[in-house]
């Protein structure tokens, strides 16, 4: 299993940052440009509910992702898990803690395991873990600036 964990600190209460998350078309908007995402089914967010995305990488592979939300505690935790996809597992937790200044840390949490044994492992450590960064990267710093510039939805 590996951890990957990230925060960053957006000039907004919890409760927009929250929203911001459960709104499924904003996973398009934060994705970054090389990878592409379709959402092919979702309910409004809430526990138990679950998202289909379907996501296409490096403009070959190809992958649908069966995700359910598993922790719905607004505006301070919204987690997912897969229920099936690319990964071997993967758990997904965002927290939304307010600052003493008002702004909100967004902190994201991913956990995940890899297919294919030694192969995975392998990947992880050549480019996976770097993708998993820089994706993380790119969402939340287009996160914080769609809410802090009102381009949000």
């Amino acid at each position: 299993m590996y951890i990957f964990e990230c925060s960053i600190k957006i000039n907004a209460l919890p409760k927009v940052v929250f929203d911001f998350h459960t709104n499924v078309e904003n996973i398009i908007k934060i994705t970054p440009p090389e990878i592409k995402v379709t959402i092919i089914h979702a309910y409004p967010p809430m526990q138990e509910q679950e998202v289909i995305p379907r996501v296409k990488q490096f403009g070959i592979f190809s992958s649908t992702m069966h995700m359910k939300f598993i922790e719905f505690n607004p505006p301070h935790i919204l987690s997912d898990k897969q229920i099936n996809g690319i990964f071997k597992s993967l758990f997904q937790r965002r927290t939304f803690t307010k600052q003493s200044d008002g702004n909100t840390l967004l902190t994201d949490r991913f956990e995940y395991e890899l297919p294919f044994g030694f192969i995975g492992k392998f990947a992880h450590e050549l480019f996976i873990r770097k993708i998993i960064g820089k994706v993380f990267e790119y969402r939340q710093e287009t996160t914080k600036k769609l809410i802090e510039t009102g381009n949000e939805v």
